[in-house]
């Protein structure tokens, strides 16, 4: 029940669309396709960009990341162009 609590306010405070909105710039920056590394350059970037945007905890940002497929245990895929 506490998981169901967690992933329900994370969808409240961190809708979809903003979170993308958010770690977009990011991403196109460091030419990331695909779910970042959490200990790389790039999900420690966005992982700080939610924590700043929606003003919750590093935990919060990482599971909403996670739910996301923004953030995972995989390496980040760069694009063939770069």
């Amino acid at each position: 029940m506490e998981w169901q609590a967690g992933f329900a306010s994370g969808v409240v405070l961190m809708p979809k669309t903003y979170v993308h909105t958010v770690v977009a710039p990011i991403r196109q920056r460091l030419g990331v396709f695909g779910a970042a590394e959490q200990g790389t350059d790039a999900g420690h970037l966005m992982i700080r960009a939610v924590m700043n945007s929606f003003m919750v905890s590093r935990e919060a940002a990482i599971v909403r990341l996670k739910v996301l497929n923004m953030l995972g245990s995989m390496p980040e895929q760069r694009s063939l162009f770069s």
